[in-house]
């Protein structure tokens, strides 16, 4: 833009590869692992997260299902780095939302339910008789 305004005109400016991949706000790190348990009836009954990244913390303590199960457990470590990173086109959980939700998936497969009935049996459960301190819940 300075440039633009000395000239009265507009300027193209093109970086090189080099420069591009040096420069600029770059995804984090992150792998997460997710293990979970059920009773002989399909319920939920045991939750673990552990979840290990770059700069940020994307593991949550009380983010959904921990107000609907009775085993719930979330771990988290972080590695600093000096590589810039941040959000990304997109809230900087989205991809950690992603695997969580697949792994939701599974699980409601492995208790022979329909995954959106599964949810919602958990939700009514969260909201309606929580485990734990409502108040301290992130849903």
């Amino acid at each position: 833009a300075v440039i633009s305004q000395k000239m009265q005109a507009p300027i193209k400016l093109v970086y090189s590869r080099e420069d591009d991949m040096t420069q600029g706000t770059y995804r984090p790190t992150y792998m997460v692992k997710y293990k979970a348990g059920l009773d002989k009836d399909g319920k939920l009954i045991a939750w673990h997260v552990k979840g290990a990244g770059s700069n940020d913390d994307l593991i949550f303590e009380d983010r959904f299902p921990a107000g609907a199960v009775d085993n719930y457990l979330a771990e988290k470590f972080s590695l600093e780095t000096n590589v810039t990173t941040g959000a990304w086109r997109a809230p900087r959980s989205n991809f950690v939302a992603g695997a969580e939700q697949a792994f939701i998936d599974e699980v409601a497969e492995a208790a022979d339910k329909d995954p959106i009935e599964f949810r919602l049996e958990l939700f009514d459960r969260a909201i309606n008789d929580p485990v734990g301190d409502p108040e301290k819940n992130d849903y």
